[in-house]
């Protein structure tokens, strides 16, 4: 556990726990923000445990003055973010967020959750770290898939330079089915970078299912593994699809005693493992009817591990000072009672010093 200038209660610990592990918090801000509250938009990777964190910290008595309000990726087309504020359409992933943000001229969006970095195109904006993550990539339950592809091998896959399984380690003939989320997700967007052989982010090849569903202008979702069968070309098998896959994700959406529909019976493969000991694959534990002992492996490769953030908007060059009861390193997501709540919702803790701003 991080170590904290200001030690939290047990009381609040423990009210917290029962926040934190109530089961999954899938939900729009259960209240109408106001002008001084925080609200946010973007990533699907973190919405959930933005929702748990914004729950943990406006149960505190007093209720804080500035209240955390975090919008889904998904649902209504359109969102009045808080009162008084025009509808915007919804920002669906880490770049709409982003984008959304940096458009706003209201004071009407305070954040975006981006489970990717900032880029060169990113400025008068802090990306603040908040927890650990790693990305791989998920196959149906019954797959022609290999348990493990290597980094080289997934960069053939998704520019369409290897076509078949049995190309590679698999052993099927079969034709691979590569799908990539919409154009606005972080975890694309770091995918494809992790499996580049340079700092440029792999382009597609013209066999992938680039983003939006074939025949339809409908996007692909992150981290729902039903894309393995909604996202199919014609002829597809789901047998023969893969799809990019946020881990901690994965192991919240296996959280609750009936396992989420978004990961069904799907199994999240391993990168770059010819044996267990060249890399531990990227769930430890398991889980079967009665427990649960899943968990974000913090060993799993490097270059496929990250770290997710919300990203705040310059003030003459500075993160304004209300953001520091929460986003700040002293601030509630940072403190013991946050730790608690990232833990629970898959998420890993990040090195001392290193959350917050």
């Amino acid at each position: 556990m991080r170590t904290r200038k200001a030690a939290v209660s047990v009381a609040a610990l423990a009210a917290t726990a029962v926040l934190a592990l109530a089961g999954p918090a899938v939900a729009d801000p259960s209240f109408t923000p106001d002008s001084s509250d925080l609200v946010g938009v973007g990533s699907d990777t973190t919405q959930d445990v933005l929702t748990a964190l914004a729950g943990g910290y406006n149960a505190r008595t007093p209720t804080p003055a500035d209240r955390l309000a975090s919008w889904n990726a998904t649902g209504s087309p359109t969102i009045v973010p808080a009162r008084g504020c025009a509808a915007i359409p919804r920002p669906d992933g880490s770049g709409a967020g982003i984008t959304a943000l940096k458009n706003d001229r209201t004071g009407c969006l305070e954040f975006a959750r981006s489970s990717r970095a900032a880029t060169a195109a990113d400025t008068g904006l802090r990306f603040v770290p908040f927890a650990a993550d790693a990305v791989s990539w998920a196959k149906a339950g019954t797959s022609n898939a290999p348990a493990s592809l290597s980094r080289t091998e997934l960069r053939d896959i998704y520019t369409c330079a290897k076509r078949r399984w049995n190309q590679v380690g698999g052993t099927s003939s079969a034709t691979i089915v590569p799908i990539l989320p919409n154009q606005k997700s972080g975890t694309r967007s770091f995918f494809l970078t992790a499996i580049s052989a340079t700092t440029t982010p792999v382009t597609p090849g013209t066999c992938v299912v680039n983003g939006v569903r074939p025949g339809t202008t409908t996007l692909v979702q992150e981290n729902d593994a039903r894309e393995l069968t909604r996202a199919l070309p014609p002829g597809g098998r789901a047998a023969n699809a893969l799809l990019p896959y946020s881990v901690a994700k994965y192991v919240f959406q296996g959280k609750p005693k009936t396992i989420s529909p978004l990961r069904g019976s799907s199994v999240i493969g391993n990168i770059d493992a010819i044996t267990r000991a060249d890399n531990p694959d990227p769930v430890t534990g398991g889980r079967t009817s009665t427990t649960n002992t899943e968990a974000l492996n913090t060993a799993f490769t490097s270059t496929f591990r990250r770290q997710v953030f919300n990203v705040i908007k310059l003030q003459s060059g500075a993160v304004p000072a209300k953001f520091a009861p929460v986003f700040g390193r002293n601030g509630y997501i940072c403190s013991d009672a946050g730790d608690a709540i990232v833990r629970s919702q898959g998420f890993g803790l990040l090195p001392q010093k290193t959350c917050g701003f």
